[in-house]
């Protein structure tokens, strides 16, 4: 019983200390389409770690499609504050989405001893694309590699099933 108390005092202790600000905050939602997506006006936007030193937040906007390939990517500075219309409007991709879902990450950056923490992400579709292979392929060399294991799993089979 004694030892529960240790590990209840010890979480509280924990639970009090100071936690750094959180990453930045987005309150709102993001739009996609198959060409642009648009994360203002909806909700406020929330910085409030001076990962620069200088009273700013550095943050990274990337959005990705279904296969994993970054289609945008942007790094800001703003000031620590609060955005009641958000901090990103009407934004292209530079490269077209080839398959949906497609996902937004706001990211704010290490730096000034504090590590990069994600602070939203949304996903949306594209109208007409497929959505992502949900099974990864191989290159001809992870085939080759694949099929050598196999090779070998047959192999101990057949011995360890020759010597029973």
């Amino acid at each position: 019983m004694k030892s529960w108390g240790v590990v209840l005092g010890c979480a509280l202790i924990l639970s009090s200390i100071a936690v750094p600000a959180s990453a930045v905050t987005y309150l709102g939602t993001t739009q996609f389409t198959c060409t642009d997506f648009n994360a203002s006006g909806t909700g406020a936007a929330v910085l409030d770690r001076d990962n620069t030193g200088t009273g700013e937040e550095a943050v990274r906007i990337d959005v990705t499609d279904g296969t994993g390939a970054n289609i945008f990517t942007f790094s800001f500075t703003n000031a620590l504050g609060s955005y009641s219309g958000g901090l990103i409007t009407l934004q292209t991709y530079t490269t077209p989405p080839v398959s949906n879902p497609l996902t937004i990450t706001v990211t704010s950056l290490a730096g000034n001893g504090l590590p990069e923490l994600v602070g939203y992400t949304a996903t949306g579709t594209c109208a007409g694309l497929p959505f992502g292979d949900p099974i990864p392929t191989l290159s001809a060399l992870g085939l080759i590699a694949f099929a050598g294991i196999l090779a070998a799993l047959a192999l101990v089979f057949l011995i360890r099933r020759a010597r029973a």
